[in-house]
């Protein structure tokens, strides 16, 4: 099960949602960010949480 894909989506929101000034303009995380964003993170996050599990036998 390749990854990659995933990790690339959280490690594109990683700096806006760690460090909100980083955000262009004065938007806040939960104004520039959509539902859809956030449920795509939760999918990408659970995709490698469960291959991690695999990989240790938990």
């Amino acid at each position: 099960m390749e990854l990659k894909k995933e990790a690339r989506v959280l490690d594109a929101v990683y700096i806006t949602t760690r460090y909100p000034d980083s955000i262009v303009g004065d938007l806040t995380p939960s104004e520039y960010f959509e539902l859809e964003d956030a449920e795509e993170c939760i999918r990408c996050a659970e995709l490698i949480l469960k291959k991690a599990g695999t990989f240790l036998n938990i």
